[in-house]
């Protein structure tokens, strides 16, 4: 329930409109300051008195306001008290009556598109992928719940001498029985001991290039070769991480299938004059912008990663006509996109001003960062593995009567990962300690999940339908009760502020703090006792908490145990 726009409709000031209003109004710190505060500093300049008699003014107007209760006037600031009864009542039918949470038609008939994960080929992910993809899964799901078409896009690593390098290795060491026995962990073998032969072997080197070559020309030989590693990898990831993350992308091509385009891209840029050739090297100088030297084209004629990327942007617009593009890296490419983004509007792209560039912080182990070219990687299968098997630990050690389900430790171990990544906000770089992100008791994914299957308990007990039972005027009259509907009232807002910038650790935390209150809440009442109307208002709470825990949890990744 938006209690600012409410008031703002009521309130009339000259010369302020009531979305004028809206904007003013802040949450102070504590209830006990207030539910709202308006600041009174600029109407003051209008009116041309002091702030604080321009507060007494309107604090005396907004008493006859039904859902007002009390205002305090502090130094040019009204402190406004809602009727808890009224404002319960409000909060309370909305939130039972509305099916889908936090949902919006702001992107009704729109089209947007996030690229996010990008794996390659021939490798297990790693660390280092998982925050990206978990970040580009939640941030997806805020653009669906404001009503957008999301189309999902993994842009794939498949292009580049590393793979001929793997061709090459598999032609003159490996089998076919072995790769599709050990799959990618065999690949990236015969990729660790091709790229370290060749670091003494300048025959291997040259033979691998040529390789690359063939593949650039479509060798019917190594092209079927090739698409048998992307297949095989594609196949793996996918059950390997995605079906656990329960995520699924819309389209899967990458640097190989968009190379096709990059001819045209230097039609264009030359045909308007936007690169020039320097040292034969064809570069796009972007100084004026304070954004370098961008090159498109080495001196040998070889592509590279910026000329794909632009090819790409542009195909992409083409087939989906997209109305925004998120793209999601880590930070080490910051440049990088804001090169590409300015090298699309001087081609004329109007379009272009709708891509946006998130970088992520890195998501490390204790023990720093890991290095993958000599084979020593944190992948993120292991670490499934590892959360999976620590969640069954701490299960059966709450109660050793109980046979772990294997789909519930699966959900909780994940779900811990998942709110790990997510909780410190998209920019930061954060740690990952298996042991605290598997608590049960401090801010912690395990945490909310239980929370989550303490009120489905509850409510299994209670054995009624809550629903079809009427609570209309329910009489909240503690300050614990208060507490909890006010911050009930704050899910829509939170969805909508962490779609309009981008961040799921906003819903994150509003998960912790409803959990919170929740849980003292919980502690402080009998939640099914023997007077009815408190019983009936109690379990209410409950309901409408079990309801938020879901659909927030839903926006992350989460899944929400009715039992743990």
């Amino acid at each position: 329930m938006n209690f600012k726009e409410i008031l703002s409709k009521e309130i009339k000031i000259q010369g302020v409109s009531s979305e004028e209003l809206e904007k003013l109004f802040t949450i102070p710190p504590t209830l006990q300051m207030g539910d709202l505060a308006l600041p009174c500093f600029s109407f003051a300049k209008i009116q041309k008195c002091s702030p604080m008699l321009v507060a007494q003014n309107i604090a005396a107007y907004m008493k006859s306001i039904e859902i007002v209760d009390h205002i305090d006037v502090v130094n040019g600031y009204l402190n406004i008290f809602l009727d808890k009864k009224v404002a319960t009542n409000l909060v309370m039918q909305e939130l039972l009556n509305k099916k889908d949470l936090g949902s919006r038609e702001i992107g009704k008939d729109k089209l947007f598109c996030i690229d996010f994960s990008s794996i390659n080929v021939a490798k297990n992910p790693h660390i280092g992928h998982f925050s990206n993809t978990v970040i580009g899964a939640s941030i997806a799901r805020l653009y669906e719940k404001m009503g957008y078409n999301v189309k999902r896009l993994n842009y794939l690593g498949d292009y580049g001498t590393q793979f001929g390098k793997l061709v090459c290795a598999y032609q003159k060491w490996a089998n076919k029985e072995e790769v599709e026995r050990r799959g990618i962990e065999y690949l990236q073998e015969l990729y660790i001991r091709v790229n370290t032969e060749c670091e003494t072997d300048e025959n291997l080197l040259a033979e691998c290039r040529e390789t690359f070559k063939k593949m650039e020309d479509k060798d019917p030989e190594i092209t079927a070769l090739f698409e048998w590693f992307k297949k095989l990898s594609i196949d793996e990831v996918k059950k390997e991480v995605y079906e656990p993350l329960k995520i699924t992308f819309d389209d899967w091509r990458g640097e190989q299938y968009y190379s096709q385009f990059t001819p045209a891209i230097f039609e264009e840029l030359d045909k308007k004059h936007i690169t020039k050739i320097s040292q034969g090297a064809t570069i796009v100088d972007l100084e004026e912008y304070g954004l370098g030297v961008a090159l498109v084209k080495q001196s040998n004629g070889t592509t590279l990663y910026l000329t794909r990327d632009i090819a790409t942007a542009i195909e992409r617009y083409k087939e989906y006509k997209f109305d925004k593009c998120i793209y999601i890296t880590g930070v080490e490419q910051k440049i990088h996109f804001e090169q590409l983004f300015k090298i699309l509007e001087l081609m004329g792209k109007e379009w272009s001003k709708n891509l946006v560039h998130i970088a992520n912080g890195r998501l490390r182990l204790p023990e720093g960062k890991l290095s993958s070219r000599k084979g020593s990687q944190a992948l993120i299968k292991d670490i499934f593995a590892m959360a999976i098997n620590k969640a069954t630990e701490l299960m059966q050690a709450r109660d050793n009567n109980i046979t772990v389900d294997k789909q519930k430790a699966q959900d909780i171990g994940i779900g811990a990962l998942i709110f790990s990544a997510l909780k410190s906000g998209v920019t930061k770089d954060s740690v990952f300690i298996l042991e605290d992100a598997l608590n049960f008791d401090g801010e912690t994914g395990p945490y909310l999940m239980y929370t989550h299957a303490r009120c489905a308990s509850i409510l299994r007990k209670f054995d009624k339908d809550i629903t079809k039972i009427k609570t209309n005027n329910l009489d909240i009259d503690d300050e614990n009760s208060w507490e909890l509907v006010s911050c009930m009232n704050k899910f829509n807002a939170t969805v909508f502020d962490s779609y309009n910038n981008n961040e799921p650790s906003f819903v994150a935390r509003y998960l912790i703090d409803l959990a919170t209150i929740f849980n003292k809440f919980y502690h402080d009442n009998r939640i099914l006792c023997e007077d009815e109307d408190k019983t009936t208002k109690n379990v209410t709470l409950t309901y409408l908490v079990e309801k938020i825990l879901k659909e927030g949890l839903s926006i992350l990744g989460i899944i929400a145990p009715d039992e743990m």
